[in-house]
């Protein structure tokens, strides 16, 4: 019997200890609800704060232009029978002044040589590899154009040495749609080594991979060694309705 006695007396001298400890240093029950309370509310205000940051950052960079680069080297001509320079240790694309034909010929030596024949343009094309409805805001061509020289394949004088194109292709059999300010493209200054901005038609267009595809083309109608397409670049805005993107 005394034992239970001390028990529950050293018990009740804990219990009792405790809550003044409790209340010096948190002062009364009361009020550390109330302590408890506000600290709460703060976390709650802290995190909206923090949601709508990372919000308007999230926002930020979907509406901020994205830019993507096509390097010269990497475009295919249009036709089998084009014949070209890739790369000449800067990634560029130029023109051979020269082209294989199909017949032979035998030399002094008595050696088979394939014939050769002049060619004066070429067209080469890429993919434009942008995510669908993200709307295309501007488009440059970097290139060097050498002065003169340049003549197309009717024998005319061409103004310059590149003709640049953003072409859209329907994937139902729909015509080629012209995608820059000029119906036949934008060429090249004459004689110039720049990063020339290309003119879009209505200021940009929206990518819909469904239903088209998209190609960078650019015709060479100079031969000279130091006429060089450097490649394309591309920026873009991915909009709404983009996976990720802010409704």
């Amino acid at each position: 019997m005394r034992l239970i006695r001390r028990i529950t007396i050293s018990a009740v001298v804990a219990g009792a200890l405790s809550a003044v400890v409790s209340a010096a240093l948190y002062g009364s029950p009361l009020a550390l609800a109330a302590s408890t309370t506000t600290s709460l509310h703060d976390v709650l205000v802290q995190l909206r704060r923090n949601s709508k940051v990372s919000e308007r950052l999230n926002a930020g960079f979907f509406r901020a232009p994205q830019t993507r680069s096509y390097v010269g080297s990497a475009f295919h001509p249009t036709s089998s029978s084009v014949a070209y320079v890739a790369d000449r240790g800067d990634s560029s694309l130029s023109l051979a002044p020269t082209r294989p034909t199909t017949d032979t010929e035998t030399d002094t030596n008595g050696e088979v040589k394939v014939k050769t024949e002049p060619q004066t343009t070429g067209t080469f094309e890429l993919p434009l590899d942008v995510p669908n409805r993200a709307k295309v805001v501007k488009v440059q061509a970097s290139y060097r154009d050498a002065t003169g020289g340049n003549t197309t394949t009717n024998g005319t004088q061409a103004p310059s040495g590149f003709d640049f194109e953003v072409v859209r292709l329907g994937l139902l059999g729909d015509g080629p749609t012209e995608l820059l300010s000029q119906p036949s493209g934008v060429r090249s200054r004459d004689g110039q080594a720049e990063t020339l901005n290309l003119p879009l038609a209505n200021n940009g267009f929206q990518v819909d991979n469904s239903r088209n595809r998209y190609v960078l083309r650019v015709t060479i109608d100079d031969v000279q060694p130091d006429t060089r397409f450097y490649g394309f670049t591309v920026q873009y805005v991915i909009g709404k309705g983009v996976p990720g993107a802010p409704s």
